[in-house]
């Protein structure tokens, strides 16, 4: 979010008022990702956490991708759109990882999840600012084609969660 405002300002001449306006109107969006398009697909449409979290993969990639090439700053609300399941990710990893587990393992799980998400900051921080700072002038929206690199890793952990439940199902079923 922090180059996002940078990546605005450069690209579309957004000031600080513009992009409160975009924040306003692009917060909801992530608010009916949370809490009504989660719940509604894992508890009514009985979505997997792995299928959730590949979801919320590629619409991080959708999103990122439109952010880096918007020819115009409509296309940045557009994105705003695609992205309503980008944080399904986060979310549902914590459910996979749960389930993966023993219940003794849980509190343990839980806390090397907490460690690695308080991590990632510290290490993406430094190499988002140093690939935002040298393409500035080639490319701004380089950073978010690096976001999409994190997303295609996130849809092939969940892509080898699913084989690995299906794999599971497939061996119950025939015990």
């Amino acid at each position: 979010m922090t180059f996002l405002y940078m990546y605005m300002r450069k690209r579309f001449d957004w000031n600080y008022y513009t992009y409160n306006m975009y924040s306003i109107i692009a917060m909801p969006v992530t608010f009916i990702g949370n809490f009504i398009l989660l719940p509604v697909l894992s508890y009514y449409a009985g979505a997997s956490d792995a299928v959730l979290g590949f979801a919320g993969g590629v619409s991080g990639l959708f999103h990122n991708v439109l952010l880096a090439t918007a020819p115009a700053a409509w296309v940045v609300y557009l994105a705003s759109g695609v992205s309503v399941c980008s944080t399904m990710t986060i979310l549902s990893s914590r459910g996979a990882l749960s389930k993966l587990v023993t219940r003794e393992e849980l509190g343990s799980t839980f806390a090397v999840l907490a460690l690695g998400e308080t991590l990632v900051p510290l290490l993406s921080a430094p190499l988002y600012t140093l690939i935002y700072n040298t393409t500035l002038d080639i490319f701004p929206g380089a950073v978010f084609i690096a976001g999409c690199c994190f997303d295609i890793l996130y849809m092939c952990i969940f892509v080898w969660i699913l084989t690995r439940e299906v794999r599971q199902n497939d061996y119950m079923a025939i015990e």
